[in-house]
């Protein structure tokens, strides 16, 4: 849920932790607890398979903000998610929200 907690933080990916003011620091702190308190409460992302231990599929894929959405409009401003591979693993964010 890197994506979507970045987003909510308002933070992009390729920003270095070590430069973080503490405000960021603690938006980002927030924005995590955030993100994955709603996977939890939503039975988390159901991707092909997957199914809980109950047999359910979950409900998280419904109400991602920017994870898997690359060149789709962002939610907030209307620009088109970015998407680009970071150490190795490709991440979705908005080039006006994130900053």
């Amino acid at each position: 849920y890197a994506d979507e907690s970045l987003h909510r933080a308002r933070l992009r990916p390729d920003r270095a932790a070590g430069g973080l003011s503490r405000k960021s620091a603690r938006r980002l702190h927030e924005s995590l607890r955030e993100s994955l308190e709603t996977a939890i409460k939503n039975r988390g992302s159901s991707v092909d398979t997957y199914r809980d231990a109950w047999g359910e599929v979950g409900g998280q894929q419904e109400v991602l903000l920017v994870y898997g959405r690359a060149g789709e409009p962002c939610f907030t401003c209307g620009r088109p998610l970015s998407s680009k591979r970071i150490a190795g693993r490709t991440t979705v964010f908005c080039t006006r929200c994130q900053r």
